[in-house]
């Protein structure tokens, strides 16, 4: 007889904050979804200034070989064959970054396991995407001055020295 009064004292006590199971992990991991979006924002920021980096280094360094450009040109080497050259030589130093920045990255999946949710530390379609998407950017960074610089006139880059 007392456990049936004890549950019907549990019936007549008013209840507090209800909420859908869905509501309560949306307050659970919200603060962590604000933190979230702000690493997302910040790393695009920090993908577009790698970009300017790339692009600008890889400026650099071939407005610095406008004559050896010049000279390649004007002995017979194809634009393309430039390209080429100029691309590849930058694209080592992207990929010996990527290698890196991978392996890093793949160290780093142990410590950020505890605040990413849905998505497992050592994601292949994460590193694979990431991976691809900072390749394109080094590629266009690269390509860009390459491009500009082989469309240089030979008989013009020999003269400015």
């Amino acid at each position: 007889m007392s456990n049936h009064l004890r549950a019907h004292e549990l019936y007549r006590l008013p209840l507090y904050d209800i909420e859908t199971m869905e509501a309560l992990v949306e307050r659970r991991i919200g603060g962590f979804a604000v933190i979230g979006n702000l690493m997302g924002i910040f790393a695009l920021l920090w993908l577009i200034l790698g970009a300017v980096g790339i692009y600008g280094v890889a400026a650099y360094s071939a407005g610095q070989r406008t004559s050896e450009i010049g000279v390649r040109l004007a002995m017979g080497a194809k634009r393309a064959d430039v390209v080429r050259m100029v691309v590849s030589q930058g694209a080592k130093r992207a990929v010996f970054g990527l290698v890196v920045g991978l392996g890093l990255a793949f160290a780093m999946g142990g410590a950020m396991s505890e605040i990413l949710v849905g998505v497992s530390p050592t994601d292949p379609a994460v590193f694979g995407g990431v991976t691809l998407m900072l390749a394109a950017v080094s590629f266009v960074g690269l390509y860009l001055p390459a491009r500009r610089v082989s469309q240089t006139d030979p008989v013009q880059a020999l003269s400015a020295e």
